[in-house]
């Protein structure tokens, strides 16, 4: 029994003081500070600079994230990559807007192009059907019982508004 603890502290010992190497090489990445939902245009509070090991960095996490906007959710400590960003900036009269859950969706995607129709009843009983939006970008589509998030023209969430209040939405993905 002492003989096999003493082998085992050799070991022990002989292990820990071994020579480890070359350091790892690091890429400087951008990591979220807290948590921000999709949509948010990041500023430099949001983001902090980190050293991360290259072999584990995503290959599209080094460009600078402030002022772009996120395309999904991301947590405290989160690598900000290209992936999680809108492809191009929230022009500022665009607009992001949820739609609600029991709004008709097909399977959607961040980054599929959909119209928004709207159908409902006029003041005299007829049925109305227009399509509200066109060409909206999805941001985000929500892994719980939330609708998707899209980006939308001017005054186009105001009609998404409305709609809502008066008819019934339903989602169609563009070709």
């Amino acid at each position: 029994m002492a003989a096999a603890v003493l082998v085992s502290t050799v070991v022990i010992v002989r292990t820990t003081n071994e020579d480890p190497g070359p350091p790892a090489e690091t890429v400087e990445v951008f990591v979220a500070v807290e948590p921000r939902p999709a949509g948010h245009v990041l500023g430099p509070d949001d983001v902090q600079r980190v050293h991360y090991p290259a072999v584990l960095a995503p290959t599209s996490a080094t460009g600078e994230p402030v002022g772009r906007v996120l395309l999904t959710s991301i947590g405290v400590g989160e690598i900000v990559a290209e992936t999680r960003l809108l492809a191009t900036d929230l022009a500022p009269d665009r607009r992001v807007v949820r739609l609600a859950a029991h709004v008709e969706t097909p399977i959607l995607r961040p980054g599929d192009r959909v119209d928004v129709v709207g159908v409902r009843l006029d003041g005299f009983g007829a049925i109305e059907r227009r399509r509200i939006v066109v060409d909206a970008t999805v941001l985000e589509v929500a892994d719980d019982d939330r609708g998707p998030s899209l980006v939308v023209g001017p005054d186009e969430d105001l009609e998404i508004a409305e709609w809502i209040a008066t008819g019934t939405l339903s989602v169609t993905r563009r070709p």
